[in-house]
């Protein structure tokens, strides 16, 4: 399956296999915890509850859609890059008389991850500049919610990227900006349990597949969270790395 490769202003990494997300959705998530007992219907209830009082996040949001070449700043190495030969290349395997090796199998994702240095972010350059000039930045800095997910569900259900697949190599980032009604959020949400919010006719309701993305709140407001878990809230990049993670299940 794949996975996102985060980056935070404040110089951490982490890996996500779910979502990350600021703003409403995720506020939802963080402030229905005191409802679990209740199940997956803690949701509906926290929705209910937010929508009372809608919040407003101002920040600024940038991507490079999945349909774009996927290049970074030339004149600077990629974040993480590692100059060695053997590191950038860690398949290549020679032997002394010169031929291939009998076993030229891919390294497990396991492996890979051992070594900072060998995965690198190429997509992403540091918070210090601006991000490449193919990249598309969103022109509103308001925003009610904002998720990038790799899954099709965000819960059971909760069908954020119905098309979404384990490993098609792509962030499907959704937002919603400023503007939006109560009701509005509301229609949302309902459409967003059967998967069906794609087709609705809200203009300030916004999808598309993405392979990195970088968020710069304007404001520490609200929780910002990993795979539901909450990270302080600041600049903040990822991108995609394909079939990165394995996952074994049993019938």
């Amino acid at each position: 399956m794949d996975l996102v490769s985060l980056r935070t202003a404040s110089g951490k990494r982490l890996f996500s296999f779910l979502s990350f997300g600021w703003g409403f959705v995720s506020d939802v998530d963080i402030t229905s915890e005191r409802y679990r007992k209740l199940g997956s219907a803690r949701f509906t209830v926290g929705t209910f509850q937010l929508l009372t009082s809608l919040q407003v996040y101002k920040g600024r949001l940038s991507y490079l859609p999945a349909e774009v070449q996927s290049s970074a700043s030339n004149s600077l190495p990629p974040i993480g890059v590692n100059t060695c030969p053997s590191a950038q290349h860690p398949h290549q395997v020679s032997t002394a008389n010169g031929k291939s090796p009998v076993n030229t199998l891919p390294q497990p994702a396991s492996s890979l991850l051992k070594e900072d240095s060998v995965l690198e972010d190429s997509l992403l350059v540091p918070f210090e500049q601006p991000v490449p000039k193919h990249w598309t930045v969103v022109p509103e800095e308001e925003f009610v919610s904002i998720v990038g997910i790799q899954q099709s569900h965000l819960g059971t259900d909760f069908i954020m990227a119905p098309t979404a697949k384990l490993f098609d190599d792509a962030i499907h980032l959704f937002y919603v900006t400023a503007g939006i009604s109560r009701m509005g959020m509301l229609r949302l949400f309902m459409a967003v349990e059967k998967g069906n919010q794609l087709g609705l006719n809200q203009p300030h309701v916004h999808s598309v597949p993405v392979k990195a993305f970088r968020l710069e709140p304007l404001e520490p407001k609200g929780f910002m969270t990993v795979d539901g878990e909450v990270l302080t809230c600041e600049p903040v990049q990822g991108q995609i790395h394909n079939r990165l993670a394995r996952i074994i299940s049993g019938s």
